[in-house]
């Protein structure tokens, strides 16, 4: 049988205390880790079933439970590969999120190695 701890808030003994909302609420329900400028593959991520190579610097980010609705907030980022490199959210759905590797410099798609964080609530 599963347990179960209810609780309205969470104390520390010198830190104050904080309502359990903000940690239900305010915590990432998925984080990714890629390594695509080399052998690509998944380096660490919570909630995510897969990750997919569609294109150059273009990755789909598959949850392993998806979110309620589209509604969800991807943070992504990536890795100084290049000069100026960025990473943007291309689109997403209650199940996947895909990003671009962009090249702020001249506007090109290119391979880094993006991650990223998802906020929002979960079905």
């Amino acid at each position: 049988m599963a347990g179960k701890i209810v609780a309205d808030q969470l104390e520390h003994s010198t830190a104050g205390s904080l309502d359990t909302q903000y940690v239900v609420n305010g915590s990432a329900k998925s984080f990714f880790d890629l390594d695509a400028t080399g052998t690509f593959s998944l380096k660490d991520s919570f909630n995510v079933a897969s990750a997919t190579d569609q294109a150059t610097g273009t990755f789909d980010i598959n949850y392993t439970n998806a979110f309620s609705s589209a509604n969800n907030v991807p943070v992504n980022h990536t890795l100084n590969i290049t000069n100026y490199d960025n990473t943007l959210t291309a689109s997403k759905t209650a199940s996947l999120v895909q990003v671009l590797g962009i090249n702020s410099t001249n506007g090109t798609v290119q391979d880094t190695d993006p991650f990223g964080a998802t906020h929002g609530d979960l079905a």
